[in-house]
This record gives C-alpha cells, structure tokens and sequence, in this order.
C-alpha cells in the first residue's frame, strides 16, 4: 500500500496517513514533535548551565528566536537543528524527541491542500534527512573504534 496520497476526483486521499505542516497551520502531531523537540533543547541547555541568550549568541539568533523554539513555536531549519546540536557539544540525534513521535503516521499527514509533487518533495527530504543522521552515526561509531 502506498504511503503517498492518490487523485480521486480532485479531493487526495490518504492511503497510510502522512503529516506535514500545511500552510493553513499546524497539524497537532507535528506541534507536539516541535514541543517535544523544544523541551529536549530546553533540557540539555539548562543542564550545561546555559541560559537562552547564551544559546542565542553561539547559533546566530535572537534570545526570542530561542524562546520560541523551546516552546514549539517555532520550527527548525536543517541546519538551525545541526547548529544547537553543536552550541550545545550534543550529537544531533541526542536531541531528537521520543521515536515514537517520528513514525510517519505521526509526523508526516498530507492535507488534501496539498499536490502529490509536495508530498513527494517532503518525504524525500524526511528520508534524506534520516539518511544523514544514520550516516553520521555510522562515521562517528567507525571512527570511535578506529581509536581502540
């Protein structure tokens, strides 16, 4: 069964729900990951005795830009999410919410606002994205045991 939505008399149907944030706001799951996400920056940040404008300074944005991460209000880019990681000497993974919030019946839900071409676009840059923390992971693991 296809993961990606059909043409059915100009309406889309979902065939195994996708999520993504559409332009007429924020579908509950995908607020609930930034929320999650924000809490986990949030948390490493306050651990290494950091506060907001701290964060702020080394990543390149306003203390409010921070705020309104921590809070979910505001999503990550790319590489905003490698720069905290960095700011914060945190592997990007160590910051990624509970995997049970990243399944895509979770995370990627298609509104029927949008083509096929988006939903495709969206769940190829998903699995480039996952891609390149598997394969960071995968350099790091054979570069830690080419030490040993």
């Amino acid at each position: 069964m296809s993961r990606f939505p059909t043409h059915d008399n100009d309406n889309y149907t979902n065939t195994e729900s996708l999520t993504i944030a559409t332009a007429r706001g924020t579908i509950p799951q995908v607020r609930e990951f930034y929320e999650n996400l924000g809490k986990q920056i949030r948390a490493r940040r306050r651990a290494r005795s950091m506060d907001q404008a701290g964060l702020a300074r080394r990543i390149g944005l306003s203390r409010s830009s921070v705020t309104n991460i921590e809070q979910g209000r505001q999503n990550l880019s790319l590489h905003m999410f490698y720069a905290i990681a960095d700011a914060l000497n945190l592997h990007p993974r160590d910051l990624l919410p509970d995997k049970k919030l990243l399944r895509p019946k979770k995370v990627l839900k298609l509104s029927a606002h949008l083509s096929l071409n988006v939903a495709n676009d969206v769940a190829g840059l998903y699995q480039r994205v996952t891609d390149k923390i598997f394969e960071d992971s995968e350099r790091r693991t054979r570069a830690a045991n080419e030490k040993s």
